[in-house]
Order: C-alpha cells, then sequence, then structure tokens
C-alpha cells in the first residue's frame, strides 16, 4: 500500500463500506464535498491506493492548537489490507502528533460499529463516553482520545 495526498475528489471516487456509504448518503454529497475540503484545509491527510485501487482515506482535522479530530473513510477492501492500514495509521498518528504538537486527538465511532471502537482502541484511544444523537441519523456515536500530556505517553 502507498499513501498519496488527500484530495476531495478522492471520495468521488471511493467505494466507502455500507455503514460509511449510508451516513454519506444521510449528508448528501454536497456537505460531503464541502466537508472533505475542510478537513483538507485543517489539517493533513492521505488517501490510501493499493494495486491502483483506493483503499481508504483519512487524516487530522486540527481544532485549535494541540488537539485534532482524526477522521476515516473505509472501502470493503480495508479489511483485507487491515495489518498495513494499522500500520500506516498508527505511524501517521505518532509522527503527526509529535511533529504537530498534539497532546490529544479524538475521534467519534458509531456504537453500532463494534469492529471499528474495538480497532481504534487498538490504535490507543481510550473510551471516553457515549454521545447520544450525534450521528447525521441521530445514532449514538463513542467518544474515544488518545491523551498525552506532560507527563504521560499516548
Amino acid at each position: 500500500m502507498r499513501l498519496i495526498p488527500f484530495h476531495p475528489d478522492h471520495l468521488d471516487r471511493i467505494v466507502a463500506r455500507e455503514f460509511e456509504a449510508r451516513e454519506m448518503l444521510l449528508l448528501g454529497n454536497t456537505q460531503v464535498k464541502n466537508r472533505a475540503y475542510e478537513y483538507l484545509t485543517h489539517g493533513p491527510a492521505f488517501t490510501g491506493i493499493c494495486g491502483g485501487q483506493l483503499i481508504g482515506c483519512a487524516g487530522l482535522f486540527i481544532l485549535w492548537p494541540g488537539v485534532a479530530e482524526a477522521w476515516a473513510v473505509s472501502t470493503p477492501l480495508w479489511p483485507s489490507k487491515a495489518l498495513s492500514v494499522h500500520k500506516a495509521i498508527l505511524t501517521g498518528l505518532n509522527e503527526l502528533s509529535a511533529t504537530l504538537g498534539l497532546w490529544r486527538i479524538q475521534t467519534a465511532v458509531n456504537e453500532a460499529h463494534k469492529v471499528s471502537y474495538k480497532w481504534v482502541e487498538h490504535l490507543g484511544f481510550k473510551y471516553e463516553g457515549a454521545m447520544p444523537g450525534y450521528g447525521p441519523d441521530a445514532a449514538t456515536y463513542l467518544r474515544f482520545g488518545r491523551v498525552r500530556l506532560a507527563d504521560s505517553t499516548p
């Protein structure tokens, strides 16, 4: 798998997994595209490609100095490349955290996506609480955070 800089047009070419495709449909193409441009201008983001096919897109949305929101859009190919995707994202989180001076990276995962929140826990995120009504379909999402304070490690 190789990484290239993310561009919002990648979302037009990606075939998202069912749960992400449903959420993108609820938001509508215009809102998804606008959000993608916001992602592009507010933090680093990358697209993973393997054999000429898009595996997924991921990045950080800088909320303010020291704090970022992690995001990802995956394809059905993502699980078949799970180890390389995991290593790339873990390496990216660690390197970008140091480079950008981040002490907190947070993310939200739909509570129905057990495989997703188990995966973010393997990336070092800790469960922080439920957010009822957070999703575009009013679904409950779970908040996770990776916090590195001066006297701790991620």
